[in-house]
């Protein structure tokens, strides 16, 4: 049997003056933030309203207190194991449910980052989807995942219209826009609430045009540059690596005059959405580079302060 999840929720009085369930928050170590909330897929103050337990479909009121609240999720955990381990409780697989149950908005969420983490989808990933999926299970007004309509879709993207967005030098609104409607969309699609949206009615976007430093720019760059500067220049010139590519490479990359981007266990890091590939450079590059790495303390091209390179999953 799945071990019970018990999960904790607080029932908060939002901005809007309605009152939701919304996850409780936890530090790294497991335990509880007192009146910390995820609302919106960032954490808020919240100290009105109680705490209460999800599971099975109910909702098990578990008081005020967010540490008694913990001990009493906790408490119910401790007693299913010991039932399991006793025989008491019937053995269901999980993923079965009856054919007639609905689910919560807020629980389906839980469960599509939750599965989400398993997969092992990049943190990142899994924070984007986030940002979109958490207001609009927040601002809906259908209680089941089931139930959402086309209606609803539309009024979400009318409200996503009327936030304002970070002023951003390069950022593409509308693409940033038609992303989070997409993104809702695998989420609904994940519980089989599919097509709800025409192509035509789709967010439009316009790609954004990518331009080349010009010759001036770059012999400005050059000329202000110091010899590791120029190093660094001279690498994502020859290569085209994004950022998380460059501060994982490595000089056992280059083979001859290629350089291979790859998975790097050891480093916690794979490529973005996993495009593994080789990039041939100049010849005098090839020897700089590995002139350089006969005199590095390091297996990292650009390590940081510890000597280690950077730990983002993607890049």
């Amino acid at each position: 049997m799945a071990q019970s999840k018990f999960t904790l929720y607080k029932y908060v009085k939002l901005g809007d003056g309605s009152w939701r369930y919304k996850r409780a928050a936890f530090y790294s170590n497991g335990k509880i933030k007192p009146n910390r909330c995820i609302v919106g897929g960032k954490e808020e103050e919240h100290p009105e309203g109680a705490y209460y337990l999800y599971h099975k479909k109910n909702w098990i009121p578990a008081g005020t207190d967010a540490l008694e609240a913990q001990r009493r999720r906790n408490a119910k955990l401790d007693e299913e194991e010991f039932k399991r381990l006793q025989g008491t409780v019937p053995v269901q697989k999980a993923t079965v449910e009856p054919t007639f149950g609905k689910t919560p908005l807020a629980v389906a969420a839980d469960r599509y980052f939750s599965n989400l983490e398993a997969r092992g989808a990049d943190p990142k990933t899994i924070r984007t989807y986030r940002s979109a999926v958490d207001p609009f299970v927040e601002h809906c007004d259908k209680t089941y995942v089931e139930d959402v309509t086309k209606q609803d879709i539309i009024n979400f993207m009318g409200w996503l219209r009327k936030q304002l967005l970070p002023n951003r030098k390069h950022s593409n609104p509308e693409r940033t826009y038609a992303n989070k409607v997409g993104h809702v969309a695998i989420f609904l699609k994940a519980f089989g609430v599919s097509r709800l949206l025409k192509k035509s009615e789709h967010p439009p976007y316009e790609e954004k045009m990518v331009s080349a430093h010009a010759d001036e720019e770059l012999e400005y760059l050059y000329a202000h540059a110091d010899a590791e500067q120029r190093f660094l220049l001279d690498f994502g010139l020859n290569s085209g690596f994004r950022d998380g590519e460059l501060s994982h490479a490595e000089y056992s990359d280059l083979m001859g005059n290629t350089l291979e981007v790859k998975r790097k266990p050891h480093l916690g890091w794979k490529p973005k959405k996993h495009h593994c590939r080789k990039v041939t450079v100049s010849q005098k590059f090839a020897d700089a580079f590995r002139a350089r790495g006969k005199k590095s303390k390091t297996s990292l091209v650009f390590p940081n302060e510890a000597g280690n390179g950077t730990r983002s999953r993607s890049g």
